[in-house]
């Protein structure tokens, strides 16, 4: 069980030793142990929770146990679990909870109370089915709900979105690329696995020491490699703070190397000034067949005859029609961040959800709420775009530098001018 949900584990583990760390795992009955509360996160299979009497100050492999069904006419908790552990008595709560909200996949319970939000009538047993129905309707209207005589509950999209309902952590909106750049490194590591395979197509595609234009440059996750690799690179990015982080990371023999620009890559005036122009995990971000098509043309114009155009992006299908929640766990220094990803998509359209709460040594908590949207593009639709901008050869790969294959979920391009 604990390495089919390795990252989950994790995850549930920090959340415990954060609010045990700020008194709302303490005990609510005079004379009962330090470990009351529980946690629960929606899984294939069924729900994570942890289990009855566990040590919520440091949870342990034997303290997390799966819940995948709660039979009430049979009066059983079908439970997999290590030692035989028990599921917390709130598992029929958790579990009633998830039937009635299926968006619900994360959520808190502490011996705290919230004066914010309603209170159920009535101080029923916790395990009863009577507990469970009793705080349904007050959920229907709000994102918590305190338990007669037995705390708060508080529900979410993403365990995130539930324990922040319960911390009040400080609370930043907007776009990370745009309205907070400083944690875009932490809270988007998930997405740094795709640099090797995206370097080693620059470097067997494009001479060392060529003029690279790295467009959407961020603070440098292609950029930094590049240099170091011997080329010099023109990084364009719409945000300064995006590439403040990215000169704060150059070293100093290769600063001389270096350019940086602060302007939207939607609008390139470049004529034939570079060997190659690389784009990744951005071109997406041209909204629209015209988009990308006028994209293209100005990145086909910024080339010298020869350059290569290289750039990755998902594998979209039109047979593409669920994204999955994602949750992982960060730590960089004396700080960790808990994200949690939710995809939506509508008429090509994917809107990008990820919250993240973040908390250092110090157990100050900021909640990053960020959102953004993408056009998702096939590969046809891409090779299309490209030879109508001009490019007389396109060759796409997948994962590994593999041959194109229609089942991955990342592709990458070379197209040459």
């Amino acid at each position: 069980l604990p390495r089919r949900f390795l990252n989950e584990f994790a995850q549930l583990r920090a959340i415990s030793k954060l609010l045990f760390s700020k008194n709302l795992m303490t005990p609510f009955y005079a004379g009962s142990k330090s470990s009351h509360g529980s946690l629960g996160l929606r899984v294939k299979g069924g729900f994570l929770i942890t289990s009855r009497g566990s040590n919520k100050e440091d949870l342990s492999d034997e303290d997390i146990v799966l819940v995948s069904r709660v039979d009430w006419r049979r009066r059983e908790i079908k439970v997999v679990g290590v030692a035989n552990a028990k599921a917390s008595l709130n598992a029929p709560l958790f579990q009633k909870i998830y039937d009635e909200f299926p968006s619900v996949n994360g959520i808190v319970h502490t011996h705290s109370f919230d004066k914010k939000f309603p209170s159920t009538e009535f101080a029923e047993t916790p395990g009863t089915l009577e507990y469970a129905l009793a705080p349904i309707d007050v959920l229907k209207k709000f994102a918590a709900v305190n338990l007669n005589k037995h705390g708060l509950i508080a529900i979410g999209p993403d365990i995130v979105t539930a324990v922040s309902t319960i911390l009040k952590p400080k609370v930043v909106r907007g776009n990370s690329y745009k309205d907070f750049p400083e944690p875009y490194d932490l809270l988007y590591k998930r997405y740094l696995k795709t640099i090797p395979d995206f370097i080693k197509l620059v470097t067997t595609n494009v001479p060392i020491g060529a003029h690279v234009l790295d467009l959407a440059a961020g603070t440098g996750e292609v950029t930094l490699p590049m240099l170091e690799a011997g080329y010099y690179v023109t990084a364009l990015d719409l945000n300064k703070g995006m590439l403040e982080g990215l000169r704060a990371k150059v070293s100093t023999p290769l600063q001389t190397y270096l350019t940086t620009v602060t302007r939207d890559f939607n609008a390139l005036d470049y004529r034939e000034q570079f060997e190659a122009i690389t784009l990744r995990q951005a071109i997406n971000y041209f909204i629209g067949t015209s988009k990308l098509r006028a994209g293209l043309e100005g990145i086909y114009s910024s080339l010298k005859a020869g350059g290569r155009f290289i750039f990755n992006a998902p594998n979209y299908s039109i047979d593409t029609l669920d994204y999955m929640p994602i949750n992982v766990l960060y730590t960089s220094g004396d700080l960790t961040a808990l994200v949690s990803e939710r995809n939506t998509l509508k008429n090509r359209l994917l809107t990008h959800t990820q919250d993240a709460l973040v908390w250092g040594n110090d157990l100050a908590t900021t909640a990053y709420l960020d959102s953004n949207s993408f056009y998702m593009y096939t590969k046809g639709e891409f090779e299309d775009a490209l030879k109508s901008a001009g490019f007389s050869k396109v060759v796409f790969y997948v994962s590994g530098l593999e041959e194109y294959d229609k089942s991955s979920k990342s592709l990458y391009c070379v197209a040459t001018k």
